[in-house]
């Protein structure tokens, strides 16, 4: 059996053993009804990530407008979401790269299929294939390395934890990334090498921002540490010259585009003890949850689980001979994965609950840092660079002890990760989400409405049933294929132009408030004059705001809903 488990196997044999095992282990989480779109889930899927509440709802709803919306550039472009002035699911995290496929089919058959159930059981099960094919292309070919690879991969508690935002949490492109980084550093340059990254990056791209950014610097590390310049300039330009033509076709620039700038830098970072110390254990439960001393570094949740960590401590000699040896042909990447880690912890580090360094930087540099606000997500390129090559230098020419260490950390990294796999399966139960409208009677009041407009819109209220109630008219309305006024957008809508901005970036964040504040002051006069018979305007308030607004229009037939009044324009004016 020893024997069997070490020699070295045919890959194609490595990735289906690899697959299965995934598939195994996502079928612990997840049933067939919520993988094929069929589970009640999907009526208001919802998260269990702080902060994600809404999002997965919300995105959702983008990719069902997007399946019905007319094929236009830019491509992403949906004119029902936002209506009138409509709005692109590249914010609405509404993964592009599944609406796009998702919409090809609707084309073709006329279906409108639920994607996401697929995608998700991909993301839970191609980490461990990706893994696989970095260990594969470092000539470790092994079945008992491949399934260590798999378990340890598929289970990263970042991974797990992550259940909510489902862009984010295709973490197999970054290890996908690593592998391509791994077969750039031991093959010559090639049109083939640069087609695959090309189009990887371009998917990377139209699922996750983060995802493009850490694998496009693993592809500028890998051309940085060729040993010759002989052809570089093309290697470069025919991949940027191709993503940046597929941005600009997606909508990535131009009117509607998303402001990136963003003051929450270091509110989103890791702390220094996020990726050791256990948190939602299954081994030391009594340590209790995520590390957070910002309320906001749930989004730097690190752990690498007791399994990764023992490979670790098992894999540390030899890494630092390893880092001795080869430290100067790696040095780019080296560098990219220390200021990740920099980048990642901020410039306010904690050690805990204390505050260990605060570089107090100016506010222009803190908003433009902050387009990548959840900077914590950063150090995922480097967790999963260190497991790769630990489990390489680990099990390349494995000696007895080291197998049975092995089998030692996969057992460890099940268990301890089971108290979040358990998180994911209650969250998909019945009862799990609290309703703010009633679903019968709003279905009721928007039937053959011609679009549905809503005050406030979920960009002017801070209400948590308000914003809740946005959200599921939002379904609602892509369901019934109805436009809607409303968008939740994982960007700032860009009210304040950016050659302002620019010229006076140290008053930029009072500038983007005050616009904001101009916009929401004005959203319910603007929204009663956009009103034409045959739409249905949600007013979510029963405070004066709202009887004034009713009392402005002598044309509107209105019902009290759960939350504020439902008014449908009458044709009579």
């Amino acid at each position: 059996m020893l024997r069997v488990l070490t020699k070295p196997t045919q890959p194609r044999n490595l990735f289906a053993l690899s697959l299965a095992v995934g598939l195994a282990l996502t079928l612990t989480v997840f049933d067939l009804d919520f993988l094929t779109g069929r589970s009640p889930f999907w009526l208001f899927p919802q998260g269990v990530i702080p902060g994600s509440d809404d999002d997965m709802a919300e995105a959702f709803a983008g990719y069902l407008y997007f399946l019905r919306s007319p094929w236009h550039i830019p491509l992403f472009f949906v004119p029902s979401l936002g209506f009138p002035t409509g709005a692109s699911i590249l914010y609405t995290d509404s993964l592009p790269i599944v609406a796009l496929a998702g919409k090809c089919i609707h084309a073709l058959t006329g279906a409108l299929p639920n994607l996401f159930g697929l995608y998700i059981a991909a993301c839970f099960c191609l980490s461990g294939v990706a893994m696989t094919a970095v260990l594969i292309l470092a000539n470790v070919t092994s079945i008992a390395a491949m399934l260590v690879a798999t378990v340890l991969a598929d289970c990263m508690p970042a991974l797990l934890w992550r259940w909510g935002h489902v862009g984010p949490q295709a973490h197999f492109l970054l290890i996908g990334s690593i592998a391509l980084y791994v077969w750039s550093a031991r093959h010559a340059p090639s049109r083939h090498l640069r087609t695959v990254w090309t189009i990887w990056l371009v998917a990377c791209m139209w699922t996750s921002q983060y995802f493009f950014v850490l694998s496009g610097l693993l592809w500028a590390a890998s051309l940085l540490q060729r040993p010759s310049r002989e052809g570089m300039t093309r290697d470069i330009l025919q991949p940027f010259v191709t993503i940046f033509g597929v941005a600009a076709l997606s909508g990535q620039f131009g009117p509607g585009a998303g402001l990136p700038f963003s003051p929450s830098y270091g509110a989103y970072s890791m702390n220094l003890l996020s990726p050791f110390v256990p948190q939602f254990s299954g081994l030391l439960p009594g340590l209790g949850g995520a590390i957070d001393a910002t309320h906001g570094q749930y989004e730097g949740f690190n752990y690498l689980g007791a399994g990764v960590l023992l490979v670790t401590v098992a894999a540390a000699p030899s890494e630092i001979s390893w880092l001795r040896t080869h430290a100067k042909a790696h040095r780019w990447l080296l560098a990219i994965l220390l200021l990740c880690t920099l980048f990642a912890v901020s410039h306010r580090v904690f050690v805990g609950p204390h505050l260990l360094l605060d570089l107090h930087l100016p506010g222009p540099l803190v908003s433009l840092l902050g387009i990548f606000r959840a900077s914590g997500r950063f150090f995922w390129l480097v967790a999963y660079v260190h497991l790769a090559l630990a489990l390489i230098l680990l099990l390349r020419r494995p000696k007895p002890w080291q197998l049975a260490l092995a089998a030692c950390a996969v057992l460890l990294q099940l268990v301890d990760t089971q108290p979040l796999r358990d998180r994911i399966t209650a969250s998909l139960g019945p009862g799990t989400t609290r309703e703010v409208l009633d679903a019968t009677a709003v279905a009721r009041a928007t039937d053959k409405a011609s679009a549905i407009l809503i005050w406030p819109s979920v960009a002017c209220t801070e209400h948590h049933d308000a914003h809740r109630a946005n959200v599921e008219l939002h379904l609602l309305g892509a369901r019934q294929n109805v436009p809607v006024s409303s968008v939740f957008l994982s960007r700032h809508v860009q009210r304040v132009p950016v050659a302002q901005l620019l010229r006076d970036p140290t008053h930029a964040s009072a500038l983007i408030h005050d616009a904001d504040a101009r916009f929401c002051q004005d959203e319910g006069r603007q929204l009663m004059a956009a009103l034409q018979p045959g739409m249905v305007v949600f007013l979510l308030s029963n405070g004066p705001d709202a009887e004034h607004l009713r009392a402005t229009r002598s044309d509107l037939d209105c019902a009290r809903q759960k939350l504020g009044w439902s008014c449908q324009v009458n044709a009579a004016r």
